[in-house]
């Protein structure tokens, strides 16, 4: 049991455990550290701003950018003929960290921004000629990332600053 949490007396139930200790102190939980216990099942959840949710969204994007662009640099099998390729995912790029300084004033007018750069990788991915190569499977993976975003932004139901 949890140090100065109530221990139920004879006759009492564990539930019974608002005649004290509960309301409004503080208990020491997990390795020890003080928790609130005044919350309640039912408490309103604090919900992510939009700027805080595009801010993780760009983030994520530009580390997978960052990966592809990685790998391009790395990659001794690159063909010329995947050039278009190499540009569109440096458009992409300049385009993400031009979003990121950039506040959105909805969630749509982001969504909207969103899904040009999601097109070009689309693009990208459905025209490059090595898709089972590492860079291939890597593009793959940043497609379907930044095909999922604006359905997790709508789901997120996103509060507003």
């Amino acid at each position: 049991m949890l140090e100065g949490a109530h221990k139920p007396q004879k006759g009492e139930s564990p539930g019974d455990s608002n005649s004290q200790g509960l309301s409004g102190e503080s208990i020491k939980g997990i390795e020890g550290l003080a928790m609130n216990v005044t919350a309640t099942p039912n408490a309103a959840q604090a919900r992510p701003t939009l700027d805080q949710v595009a801010t993780m969204f760009l983030a994520v994007a530009t580390k997978k950018l960052e990966s592809l662009e990685s790998i391009r640099n790395k990659d001794t099998d690159w063909l010329d003929a995947d050039v278009s390729v190499d540009m569109a995912i440096e458009l992409v790029s300049e385009r993400v960290q031009a979003m990121s300084g950039k506040m959105f004033p909805t969630a749509d007018a982001f969504a909207s921004e969103w899904y040009k750069i999601s097109s070009v990788v689309n693009l990208s991915m459905a025209s490059f000629s090595r898709p089972s190569s590492w860079y291939g499977r890597t593009l793959q993976d940043a497609a379907q990332f930044f095909q999922q975003v604006p359905d997790i932004l709508h789901y997120a139901e996103v509060g507003v600053a």
